[in-house]
C-alpha cells in the first residue's frame, strides 16, 4: 500500500479540484437540471471535466513521472 499520508495530499487535490469544478457547473443553468438523475451526471461531468483539465494542464503526466 501506498503512503497513506500522500494518498490523503492527492484526495484532497482531487477533492477541491472537483469542488471547484462541480460548483461552476452548478453556476450554470442546464434544461432539465431538475431532473432527479441530475446530481448523478453532474457529478460525473464534474469528474470528467476535471480529468481533461488536469490532462492538458500536463498535470496527470507529472503526477505519474512522480510516481513512477
Amino acid at each position: 500500500m501506498r503512503d497513506p499520508i500522500t494518498v490523503t495530499k492527492e484526495a484532497v487535490v482531487v477533492g477541491a479540484s472537483l469542488l471547484a469544478v462541480g460548483s461552476l457547473l452548478m453556476a450554470i443553468d442546464f434544461k432539465g437540471s431538475n431532473h432527479p438523475a441530475w446530481p448523478y451526471v453532474g457529478t460525473f461531468i464534474a469528474g470528467f471535466a476535471t480529468h481533461w483539465i488536469y490532462e492538458v494542464i500536463g498535470a496527470n503526466e507529472w503526477f505519474c513521472n512522480q510516481i513512477v
